[in-house]
């Protein structure tokens, strides 16, 4: 595995098509918790199963379209474990980065869930 650094946006589908396994591992810091991740739908419209940060909010969305697989990344045995589970198994990756291009051509954009972000704004705005 090669460090790329820094890739041109023209670059990155063909980076992504490489890939297994496409990674968002975040902190459990409240601007994190209940975010819609760019790189989860990114891997997903790329045809690539994701391993994410198990929070709760990204679960419930996330995790009915079968397109990756949620570990506790506040533990490195955990997301290892889950990781590795994942690497060992090339066709269940192949099936989830299937489900997931299909939920993005379905309706799974930014442009679909945009009503859902307004709304998380406006709870959030409600709260400060």
């Amino acid at each position: 595995m090669d460090h790329l650094g820094l890739v041109p946006p023209t670059e990155v589908p063909g980076v992504l098509a490489s890939a297994q396994v496409g990674l968002v591992f975040l902190a459990p810091l409240p601007n994190y918790l209940r975010s819609l991740p760019t790189k989860l739908f990114e891997y997903m419209a790329a045809g690539v199963p994701f391993c994410a940060s198990d929070f709760p909010a990204w679960r419930e969305m996330f995790e009915g379209y079968r397109a990756g697989r949620f570990a506790d990344t506040e533990s490195v045995d955990a997301a290892v474990r889950v990781l590795a589970e994942m690497l060992e198994d090339p066709a269940g990756c192949t099936r989830m980065g299937r489900a997931g291009r299909e939920a993005v051509d379905g309706g799974l954009t930014f442009e679909a869930q945009a009503q859902v972000l307004l709304g998380l704004t406006a709870e959030l705005a409600g709260r400060a």
